[in-house]
């Protein structure tokens, strides 16, 4: 009734924003934090509001202080950051679960600022520099891998063209050789063929035993001007008999009559025959060449070869025949060769070395020469007396390659 009647409480039911004040909460790792919020709420229902409590404003914010400080210590430092959405979510059922008596609707709370210590602010500060210079490093390790793995490729890349490269071309000059090798093979035949003719006649022949004679003088040459000594049998130094013995050689497969015709009819008999003629030229000049030595043994093999029926009797298949095995022969028979050679050279004696000691290399015993290393050269080692390996001897007489010892002091 007017005059009578008060209104005893006016509530709004819009909605209201309020501020919480700031205040310190402990996180579950233990660090203190200064935070503040904005709290949104309204009035559902005004009875309660107003006889229910008595500032539902104050109580509001009191119990939001208290619930966030509650939510904060559930959480560590990190999770404050990363998680306000949940916080905030937690904080608003927690309020209206409270509130409800009250008559009042927490519609959302927000966090405004969380401020940590300074000294925490420093130590997030380094934690994010040693994070940044980790994820630097790591990216800067990452790209020198890179380039180291791009450099290898590129160099096996390099390799193996390389290699490719190579390889054809060594393809390509073993073609090459082997196409040089057919047709010098041709052009021998033809030679050859040609030679044959034209020695089948009277005039023929005496041009044989002339070209004969010029190679025998040809090779004494060659001979007097080796520094290696090379012992032959008088009647065979003198060029005359050189040259006697060559052109006997070649009358005699002259007067078997051998004609062109019939040289090629019986190849085989022919290659033999000329193949002795050059290993008796090679004996009579004391081994000095290799040339007839190994084409006179491939003229040989392959007339065998031809006899048995392993190739056919054609001038170009002895010609290939002949060539590839006088190139295997020459490779075997160099070495032991130059060594024989070598091996003839006297080896050179010292009169001065009698009474000079050394250590023997292996036992010695009358009958069964040992070996050893002295001066530089490998020598035979003999004694009257036997001695065990590693005793002290003493030269007591040279001999070419051999040294007599017996024991120092004895």
């Amino acid at each position: 009734m007017p005059f009578i009647d008060t209104v005893a409480a006016n509530r709004s039911l819009k909605e209201q924003a309020g501020d919480v004040p700031e205040q310190s909460a402990i996180t579950r790792d233990n660090i203190t934090l200064s935070v503040d919020g904005v709290l949104y709420f309204k009035v559902v229902d005004p009875y309660k509001a107003t006889y229910g409590v008595e500032d539902y404003v104050f109580a509001v914010t009191q119990l939001a202080q208290t619930t966030m400080r509650s939510e904060l210590g559930k959480m560590e430092l990190d999770k404050t950051f990363e998680e306000r959405d949940l916080l905030n979510t937690n904080i608003v059922s927690a309020l209206n679960e409270a509130a409800a008596p009250w008559g009042v609707q927490v519609l959302r709370y927000e966090l405004k600022d969380i401020n940590p210590p300074n000294s925490v602010l420093d130590a997030m500060e380094q934690q994010m520099k040693a994070e940044r210079l980790k994820r630097a490093q790591i990216l800067e390790s990452e790209g020198d891998r890179q380039a180291a793995i791009n450099r290898a490729e590129g160099d096996k890349q390099a390799i193996v063209l390389a290699a490719e490269a190579d390889r054809e071309q060594q393809i390509l000059k073993a073609d090459g050789e082997a196409q040089a090798i057919i047709r010098v093979a041709k052009a021998d035949a033809e030679a050859l063929e040609t030679v044959g003719r034209a020695a089948a006649t009277e005039e023929g022949q005496k041009a044989v035993q002339l070209d004969l004679a010029k190679g025998a003088i040809v090779a004494k040459e060659k001979i007097a001007k080796e520094s290696s000594v090379v012992l032959l049998p008088d009647s065979s130094t003198e060029i005359g008999n050189v040259v006697a013995q060559a052109m006997t050689i070649a009358n005699t497969i002259g007067k078997e009559g051998v004609a062109m015709d019939n040289m090629l009819t019986n190849l085989p008999h022919f290659l033999l025959g000329v193949g002795l003629v050059l290993l008796i030229l090679e004996v009579i000049m004391g081994f000095t060449t290799i040339l007839l030595l190994t084409l006179g043994i491939s003229l040989m093999l392959t007339s065998g070869l031809m006899y048995v029926g392993i190739i056919d009797e054609s001038l170009l298949s002895a010609f290939v025949v002949i060539a590839a095995v006088d190139a295997v022969l020459t490779v075997i028979v160099w070495r032991p060769l130059k060594m024989l050679q070598r091996d003839r050279t006297p080896k050179e004696v010292k009169s001065d070395w009698i009474g000079t000691t050394f250590d023997l290399e292996s036992d010695v015993a009358p009958g069964a020469p040992g070996s050893a290393r002295f001066s530089g050269v490998m020598w035979t080692v003999k004694t009257a007396i036997p001695i065990t390996q590693g005793t002290t001897v003493e030269v007591v007489r040279v001999e070419v390659g051999v040294l007599h010892v017996k024991p120092a002091g004895s």
